[in-house]
């Protein structure tokens, strides 16, 4: 079955917006895997992460995870106040080996949007990494994507490198009476997808739980989906979520 197939419905929410298909993408993605900076440190073959930025216009989006980082931490309590602390920072160097390597956060806008882009752990110290932001930069290939602990010392590296192969891209179109539109852009790599794209005209002022909101808490609520179907019509032409059991995902 081919890619286009594969990824055929994608849906928001309750039946709220949907695309029939995905294309090739105009959205620039880069992808790297993340590693230890310190050569001593224990990890698996795989590394500490991996993450995805997508370049849409003069927004830049990161979406990925890591493991084994620090447990506990809170992005804006006291554990992250170091400077750069639990950071996640693009650089503009060119390695990851060492401070004069990773260089300094990369941006050409008036001022640093970097320094409040944190992330959190839970209790085993996994960490999903999320930003959206306008650095005013789009080339970001070879950039060093770097990850800081509580204390500001970068702890995992990997170099960023532009993908072709694997990324499509969709429109979203309303369903029903709506007025909702918007794009999105996923990377699939090895049974794993990113994905990052934009909608417009929702619901206003929605908070989910991770923000201390209740307004997602219904089945599906506030939710961003792939569906297994071949078109957009109806839930039956939509299909059910799309996924592998077989393969644990």
């Amino acid at each position: 079955m081919s890619p286009r197939n594969r990824h055929c419905s994608f849906v928001m929410g309750f039946w709220l917006v949907c695309s029939m298909g995905m294309a090739s993408a105009a959205t620039t993605v880069f992808h790297t895997e993340l590693g230890w900076i310190d050569p001593d440190r224990e990890t698996s073959d795989a590394g500490v992460g991996e993450v995805a930025v997508f370049v849409q216009g003069e927004m830049v989006t990161g979406i990925g995870f890591a493991s084994d980082l620090e447990a506990r931490l809170h992005r804006n309590s006291y554990d992250c106040k170091a400077g750069g602390g639990c950071g996640i920072r693009i650089t503009d160097g060119t390695g990851c080996a060492n401070a004069h390597d990773r260089g300094s956060p990369l941006y050409s806008v008036s001022s640093d949007p970097w320094e409040k882009v944190r992330y959190k752990t839970d209790t085993l110290g996994h960490a999903e990494l999320f930003f959206r932001l306008n650095i005013g930069v789009s080339d970001l290939g070879g950039k060093p994507y770097v990850l800081h602990d509580s204390d500001g010392s970068p702890v995992a590296c990997g170099i960023l490198a532009l993908k072709k192969k694997g990324v499509q891209e969709a429109t979203l179109a309303a369903l029903a009476d709506e007025d909702v539109s918007g794009l999105v852009t996923v990377y699939q790599r090895e049974g794993l997808i990113f994905g990052a794209g934009f909608a417009t005209n929702l619901e206003p002022s929605i908070k989910h739980e991770d923000i201390g909101g209740t307004d997602c808490t219904a089945t599906n609520g506030c939710g961003a989906h792939i569906h297994s179907g071949k078109a957009c019509t109806d839930s039956a032409s939509q299909g059910g979520h799309l996924y592998d059991v077989s393969k644990g995902f």
